[in-house]
């Protein structure tokens, strides 16, 4: 099954390609009917072929790697000089169908406004059109073909925002499925270790203290037989001291056994994550309780549910750290951050659960990546 990363490679590519050859046919058909055109100069011409490139450009940074993922200022920047690349096609060239460069720049604005805010300004965006048709080409009638553009970019706006509530509700599913995977993972070890303590302890109680019984009354037996009798109850009681000493084996090893596996939780949780690679590196000697493990496993889903939606990351690690005080979870990605993103909901939650542990949260910005830590005591308040 393809991930959700690849799917939405493949529709970025698709997106990036259809866009490309419309460009393509807008900037060669109106540059081929304009040259040598008495209505166009030489330098009309030129300057039109600068605009064409100089949108193309444009668009591929906006749409490079990731998409719209870069800041606001950056975003807003390319979405300016694609506007202003746009209105001065239409006073270098008398082709209205140059408009259909605006409705792939409507499909991109879509990611920096609301799709309300989009919709009560695109009249704005249109009228460009109408204004050099009407009164720089002396067109008659521009105001037509305006309105009928202004559609185009009404039905690009609400393709956009289709695509884009789709792809956010499979984000969302698939977020709330390596969540459930992860808690479900959580939950079963903590019941197998559960029940490997119950086992162990009514093995000591039980099958432990009859055998000491069984013990001491061969030591009784023995010392009132003599002869043949007594070395025969002697290996009985020998054997049955042996038997004691393993059952006492068996219970120590099982007690050593106890303790969460965080790494099968956190492997669901990571795994097949868009566009940010994870990697885990557990101690796992840590010794946790299934409410310190809950809190490290809801730590890293926020931590790296930030990391998708404020940094640049492709790459994130995860590491956990125990020793005689408690443990130390670590969450670095490889983003451009400058500043440690604002506190919502989620972050504050991951505070209030790490601190009703006793524990420490600290959030900084290293070599532009995000840096989440988090100290537990070894001991639960």
């Amino acid at each position: 099954m393809l991930s959700l990363l690849s799917t939405r490679n493949v529709t970025l590519d698709m997106e990036k390609l259809s866009a490309s050859l419309t460009w393509l046919l807008v900037a060669v058909s109106a540059l081929a009917l304009s040259y040598g055109a008495d209505a166009v100069s030489h330098r009309q011409w030129l300057v039109a072929v600068a605009l064409y490139l100089s949108f193309y450009v444009t668009f591929l940074a906006a749409v490079r790697d990731r998409p719209y993922t870069h800041d606001a200022r950056t975003r807003w920047i390319l979405a300016g000089v694609q506007f202003g690349v746009v209105c001065g096609l239409f006073v270098c060239l008398p082709f209205a169908y140059n408009v259909i460069l605006m409705v792939i720049w409507s499909a991109q604005i879509m990611y920096l406004l609301s799709f309300r805010t989009a919709i009560m300004l695109s009249p704005l965006w249109s009228m460009p059109l109408w204004l050099t048709l009407e009164f720089y080409w002396g067109q008659g009638g521009a105001w037509l073909t305006a309105l009928l553009f202004w559609t185009f970019n009404l039905f690009a706006l609400v393709m956009v925002n289709a695509q884009k509530r789709a792809s956010e509700s499979n984000e969302r599913a698939q977020a709330l499925n390596r969540e459930l995977l992860a808690t479900q993972a959580l939950l079963e070890a903590a019941a197998r270790d559960s029940e490997r303590t119950r086992i162990a302890r009514n093995i000591h109680d039980l099958l432990g203290h009859h055998l000491t019984a069984l013990t001491i009354h061969l030591q009784v037996v023995e010392r009132q037989l003599s002869g043949d009798m007594q070395q025969k109850v002697a290996k009985c009681q020998q054997i049955s001291r042996l038997l004691l000493s393993d059952v006492r084996a068996a219970v120590a090893d099982m007690r050593a056994e106890e303790g969460l596996d965080l790494h099968a939780a956190l492997t669901l949780l990571t795994r097949d994550l868009p566009g940010l690679a994870v990697a885990l590196s557990l101690n796992k000697d840590a010794e946790l309780t299934v409410e310190q493990a809950d809190t490290l496993l809801k730590t890293v889903q926020e931590t790296l549910t930030n990391i998708m939606r404020h940094s640049q990351a492709t790459e994130a690690s995860v590491s956990l750290e125990a020793d005689d005080t408690g443990v130390q979870l670590t969450v670095m990605d490889n983003g451009t951050l400058s500043d440690v993103p604002p506190a919502g909901n989620g972050l504050r939650g991951m505070q209030e659960r790490i601190m009703a542990l006793g524990g420490t949260l600290t959030l900084d910005i290293r070599n532009g990546g995000l840096c989440t830590q988090v100290v537990l005591p070894r001991e639960p308040v």
